[in-house]
């Protein structure tokens, strides 16, 4: 619920000069259309019973610029009967310097905030007087069967809510955390009284995900990281647990979905919030990532307790990882359709019938890149060479031959020069090789072989000289020829065909062989 409607009006002006000493007769009558408008608006909220608060911003010239303009801003102030301190304020439209626009809107809400904290000071002792009812009043409209009617329990869940809502609003973030923690509490009774799978079940489920989701939001504001941590860990334990005593347990593609958007969630909160940001106007911080990849133990965890991976908040990159691997399980459960002939959990996901048309591929590809956007811009460039060979897999599996293929010589190049794991760039060359035969590019594929069939290759490291030699993996029962390649190319080799292939783009052959390969066709 708004606290204050903000209107904008704009102050007529005519082409006469601002330098004149009074205001023009259009202008005249233009003030006192405006005035009207006001006071309709100023009425209009004065006889609404949510007592929300009216406040004008006027656009016009500088009112240093003009006497007769100042005059004219202060008719309307009187004659609206408008505080200049908290509900009538003057912005400039020479404004075109965002820092100056940003800083009016600061000062805008800043004098606003009395305002707002004692509306929702006003609703809170409301809300609070309600919640102290002993039972739950008759609803003002009469239900559709007996499950809508709400009982204490329900009653308290919700104005524990509304409290905590108040609370953010007025800034007071621990008052809306103890708020929370006790609608929580009210909602896991609720599912131990509820049948499962009801209408108010789902419900219920949708709201205790909105407030855990809130709690966290309030941790992180208070800069509280391991508690944030902590709380997500919580609530996703909890459901598990609520799910295997009360309904089909957690071995269902639907909490699999469930924990993918979980996470998900997780991934958004910590993402807008900030909090891995190192501002480097604050100090010397030369050397440093511009993005932390951990968040500070706080000051929630006593001495003698030692920190462990569920107490420490990771950056988003890890929650877009954890919810592709759930979205992986999904999949891998649906495929299976195990739960085709029972009852699925169908909160927040489709029913067994449409799961199996759900595009999970997509689903999963998608995080997996947001999550590799994110490991990128910390410079984990190792877990990014990993996610992108995971999305080139998933391409490859709908056919997408060209979209993997890109993705893989973007990475080929990095991985050989970092020096991977010859298993790791193996894998890489077989799959490059199937999607450049597959998407017609007779080039890439012949490159792929020429690097498989090499007998060794060479690794150089930017931190030294160092060359190392080791022979790449052979397949097992396949014959290294490289006539294959040339005779799976689509369309053949047709006449004098001239291919040439730069040391930087293969595994050079030999022991530091820097020279290029040129190929013949005669």
């Amino acid at each position: 619920m708004p606290c204050t409607f903000v209107s904008f009006y704009e102050m007529y002006m005519t082409d006469v000069p601002v330098t004149s000493t009074g205001p023009t007769l259009d202008e005249d009558a233009a003030d006192n259309a405006l005035i009207n408008s006001i006071k309709e608006m100023k009425k209009l909220f004065a006889t609404d019973p949510r007592k929300i608060k009216f406040a004008v911003v006027l656009i016009g010239p500088k009112l240093a610029e003009a006497r007769a303009l100042e005059e004219r801003f202060s008719n309307i102030r009187r004659s609206t009967q408008l505080d200049t301190k908290s509900s009538i304020f003057y912005l400039p439209f020479e404004v075109s310097n965002p820092r100056l626009l940003d800083q009016f809107i600061v000062n805008l809400k800043l004098s606003l905030v009395p305002s707002t904290i004692e509306y929702y000071t006003e609703l809170s002792r409301k809300a609070r007087k309600k919640r102290h009812r002993s039972t739950a009043p008759p609803p003002t409209v009469a239900p559709a069967n007996s499950t809508q009617i709400i009982n204490h329990t329900g009653w308290i869940v919700r104005y524990e809510i509304k409290l905590a809502i108040f609370a953010e609003f007025r800034g007071e973030i621990d008052v809306a955390i103890r708020n929370y923690e006790t609608a929580y509490e009210g909602l896991m009774e609720i599912f131990e009284t509820t049948n499962s799978w009801s209408p108010r079940w789902q419900d219920a489920r949708l709201i205790i995900d909105a407030v855990a989701a809130r709690m966290i939001r309030c941790f992180i504001y208070l800069e509280l990281s391991s508690a944030a941590a902590q709380r997500w860990e919580l609530h996703k334990r909890r459901m598990g647990e609520m799910l295997d005593r009360r309904a089909l347990g957690k071995a269902t593609y639907g909490f699999a979905a469930w924990e993918a958007r979980w996470a998900e969630i997780m991934a958004i909160i910590v993402g807008k919030s900030g909090i891995f940001h190192i501002d480097i106007r604050a100090g010397d911080m030369s050397g440093a990532l511009p993005y932390m990849p951990l968040a500070p133990v706080d000051k929630t965890l006593k001495i003698e307790e030692k920190a462990g991976t569920s107490d420490i908040l990771s950056h988003e990159g890890f929650y877009w990882l954890l919810a592709a691997k759930s979205a992986r399980t999904r999949r891998r459960r649906a495929l299976r359709q195990a739960e085709l002939d029972a009852n699925a959990d169908t909160y927040l996901c489709p029913g067994p019938e449409d799961e199996k048309s759900t595009d999970h591929i997509s689903i999963i590809v998608r995080l997996l890149e947001n999550a590799a956007s994110e490991f990128e811009r910390r410079q984990q460039w190792r877990m990014e060479g990993k996610l992108a060979m995971e999305i080139a897999e998933l391409e490859m599996e709908r056919k997408e031959w060209r979209t993997a293929l890109r993705m893989l010589k973007a990475g080929i190049q990095g991985w050989r020069r970092e020096g991977w794991a010859e298993v790791v760039l193996n894998k890489a060359l077989w799959m490059m090789r199937q999607c450049a035969l597959q998407g017609g590019d007779s080039a890439s594929a012949i490159m792929a072989e020429l690097e498989l069939i090499s007998s060794c290759k060479s690794f150089v490291y930017k931190s030294s000289a160092l060359l190392t030699n080791t022979a790449l993996p052979r397949k097992q029962n396949w014959t290294y020829d490289f006539t294959k390649i040339l005779n799976s190319v689509k369309g053949g080799i047709q006449g004098n065909t001239s291919l040439v292939v730069r040391a930087s783009d293969v595994v050079p052959f030999g022991n530091g062989c820097s020279c290029s390969q040129i190929l013949d066709s005669h």
